[in-house]
C-alpha cells in the first residue's frame, strides 16, 4: 500500500454474491464512479451473475459456499488492494450524492485510521408506516489483522478492537431493494439462517447474538411460539442495556403481537423494556399504541407524547427513523379522537416546527385546520412547506373542504373534483370529495372517487364506513329504478341532498413497529 504523504487513498468496493443477474449491474453503476476497483466473490450461482459481472468488468473470484459468510467475506477481502473496503450486497445502491460523500470521506483520510458505520435504508413494505434503517458496519481500512468471525450475522468488532480502530459513525446512506420484501426471498434467507446459527451454536455455545437470529429467522417463518423462546433466551443471555437486549426485547414484542389477542402480555413487556432503555422511541411509541387499544387513551397520548419530544434511537437495531414524527402524529390521532382538538393543534405544530420536511405531520394539521374551519391557517401551512405546484392543488383542495364543511357540497365538490384530477391525493382531500359527493347523492362519482382513496391511502379505517354508505346509496337508487313512477309525486326542481350520517372528520392511522429480521446476512 502506498502510503506517502501525496497519495490518493484507493477504494476497494467488496462483494460476495450468490444468483443475483438481476440486482448486481445497478449495484456496480451506482459505485463504479467512485471505486478504484470492484471485487466479486461468487460463492456458487446457477443463473447468469457470474455473466453479469464479467460483462461489468469487474474482478471476479470464485469460492465454494461452505455454509460460513465469515469465512467468505475474509477470501473476497484477500483479493483486495485499496487502502479502504467498502462493502455492499448485490441490489445495494448508493445515490449520486451519497456515493459523492463517500468518496470524499476517504479521500480525505491520508492514512486511514478508522472504520465507519454506514446507514442501511430498506424501503417500506406494504401496510408499513415507514422505512426502516439500520447502521452497519460497511466501510474500514485494510489491513492485516483485520476479518471477519461468525458464520451468521459476520462481525469486524473484535478484530478492530485488536488494531486499535475506533468506529465512528457516518450519515451516508446505502439503499437496499423491495426484493428483500419478497416472502420467497424472505423465507429462504430464514431457512438458511437458521441453518448456519444452528452450525455456530454447536461450535461455539449459546449467545445473544446467535439466539436473535434464530428468533428473527422463525418469526419471518411464521413460527411465534419457537421465536418466542429464542428471544427469551438471548434476554438471558444478553448484557443487560446492549444492543442484543435491546433487540430481543422488540422481538419478542413482535412475537407476542402475533399470538396474543388482547395486548396485556404486549403492555408488561413493553414496561419491563423501559425499566431497561427509558427513552427508546421505538418502545415508547408501542407502548403507547397497547395504551391506546386497551382503551387507555390519555396514558397513550403521553407516551407517545414523550417518544416525539425525547426519543432516542439505538442506530445499530433496526428502526424506523421517522419514529418521533410517528410518534407525534399518533399522539394527535389519539387527541383528535378524544375531542382533544385545541391540544392536537399545539402538538402538531410543534412538530411542524421541528420537522418542517415531513409533509405527513404538516398534511395532519391541514386536516386539523380543516376540521375547525380555520382555512387560513391551513393555507399558511400549505405555504411553508409545499412546493409551487403542490401549493396550486392543495390549496384548492383546501377551500374545497373548507366548503364542505359549512354544507355547500356543489361547490365543494368542483373544487375536491379539480384537486384530484389535478394530482391530489391527500386523505383530507379524497375523503371531503367522498363525503361531497355522498351529500349530493351520486354514489357513482362518490364510487370513483372512493377507489382513487383505496389506493392512495388503503390503511384507512373510514373506508369501509365510506364503503357502506356507497353501497346503501347504490342499493336505493337501483330500488327506485325498479319501482313505477307516479306522475302526480313528481315535482320541478332539486331537493337539497340529506347529508346523511357522515363520520366528523377524517383521522390518521395508529402506528406501530419497524420488523426485526435482518436485511444483511
Amino acid at each position: 500500500m502506498d502510503s506517502s504523504p501525496n497519495s490518493v487513498p484507493r477504494l476497494s468496493v467488496a462483494m460476495i454474491v450468490r444468483n443475483c443477474a438481476a440486482q448486481l449491474s445497478a449495484t456496480i453503476t451506482s459505485i463504479r464512479s467512485i471505486a478504484d476497483e470492484i471485487v466479486v466473490l461468487d460463492t456458487g450461482s446457477t443463473d447468469d451473475t457470474l455473466v453479469a459481472a464479467m460483462q461489468a468488468g469487474v474482478n471476479v473470484q470464485r469460492r465454494a459456499w461452505d455454509d460460513d459468510f465469515a469465512a467468505a467475506r475474509n477470501a473476497c477481502l484477500e483479493k483486495a488492494i485499496g487502502d479502504w473496503v467498502l462493502w455492499l450486497d448485490a441490489g445495494e445502491t448508493l445515490g449520486a450524492d451519497q456515493a459523492a460523500e463517500l468518496r470524499s470521506l476517504v479521500s480525505g483520510v491520508p492514512a486511514p485510521d478508522r472504520a465507519y458505520l454506514l446507514n442501511i435504508t430498506l424501503p417500506a413494505a406494504p401496510g408499513q408506516l415507514g422505512s426502516e434503517q439500520i447502521a452497519r458496519l460497511r466501510l474500514h481500512p485494510r489491513r492485516e489483522g483485520v476479518r471477519f468471525a461468525g458464520r451468521v450475522r459476520e462481525r469486524l468488532d473484535e478484530s478492530l478492537a485488536a488494531q486499535n480502530i475506533p468506529i465512528d459513525a457516518s450519515p451516508i446512506v446505502i439503499e437496499r431493494g423491495n426484493l428483500d420484501h419478497d416472502p420467497g426471498v424472505k423465507a429462504s434467507r430464514a431457512q438458511r439462517n437458521i441453518r448456519l446459527a444452528d452450525l455456530d451454536l454447536a461450535e461455539h455455545g449459546p449467545s445473544a447474538r446467535l439466539h436473535n437470529v434464530l428468533g428473527e429467522a422463525y418469526q419471518t417463518l411464521g413460527d411465534h411460539v419457537r421465536a418466542a423462546q429464542h428471544f427469551r433466551r438471548s434476554l438471558d443471555l444478553a448484557e443487560q442495556k446492549s444492543r442484543e437486549h435491546l433487540e430481543a426485547f422488540y422481538g419478542l414484542l413482535t412475537c407476542l403481537d402475533g399470538v396474543a389477542a388482547d395486548g396485556s402480555d404486549q403492555l408488561s413487556l413493553a414496561i419491563l423494556a423501559l425499566e431497561h432503555f427509558p427513552l427508546d422511541a421505538q418502545l415508547l411509541v408501542a407502548l403507547g399504541g397497547y395504551l391506546q387499544n386497551l382503551g387507555q387513551s390519555q396514558f397513550a397520548v403521553r407516551s407517545f407524547d414523550l417518544a416525539f419530544r425525547h426519543g432516542l434511537i439505538e442506530p445499530q437495531v433496526w428502526h424506523l427513523p421517522e419514529i418521533r414524527q410517528i410518534a407525534a402524529s399518533s399522539a394527535a390521532t389519539v387527541l383528535v379522537q378524544s375531542r382533544e382538538d385545541d391540544q392536537a393543534r399545539t402538538l402538531l405544530e410543534a412538530a411542524v416546527t421541528i420537522y418542517p420536511q415531513s409533509h405527513k405531520l404538516a398534511l395532519q394539521l391541514i386536516d386539523l385546520h380543516v376540521r375547525n374551519l380555520r382555512r387560513n391557517e391551513a393555507l399558511a401551512v400549505i405555504a411553508g412547506f409545499a412546493s409551487a405546484a403542490d401549493r396550486e392543488r392543495l390549496a384548492t383542495a383546501v377551500r374545497g373542504a373548507y366548503l364542505a364543511q359549512q354544507g355547500d357540497w356543489p361547490a365543494a365538490a368542483d373544487l375536491l373534483q379539480a384537486a384530484m384530477l389535478d394530482g391530489c391525493r391527500e386523505r383530507f382531500c379524497l375523503r371531503w370529495l367522498v363525503a361531497s359527493w355522498l351529500a349530493l347523492e351520486r354514489p357513482l362519482d362518490a364510487q370513483s372517487a372512493l377507489h382513487i382513496w383505496q389506493a392512495a391511502d388503503p390503511q384507512n379505517d373510514e373506508l369501509a364506513t365510506f364503503a357502506e354508505q356507497v353501497d346503501a346509496q347504490l342499493d336505493e337508487q337501483a330500488a327506485d329504478l325498479s319501482e313505477p313512477i307516479r306522475v302526480d309525486e313528481a315535482a320541478p326542481g332539486v331537493t337539497p341532498p340529506a347529508t346523511r350520517h357522515l363520520p366528523s372528520g377524517p383521522t390518521v392511522g395508529t402506528t406501530g413497529r419497524g420488523r426485526h429480521d435482518s436485511a444483511d446476512s
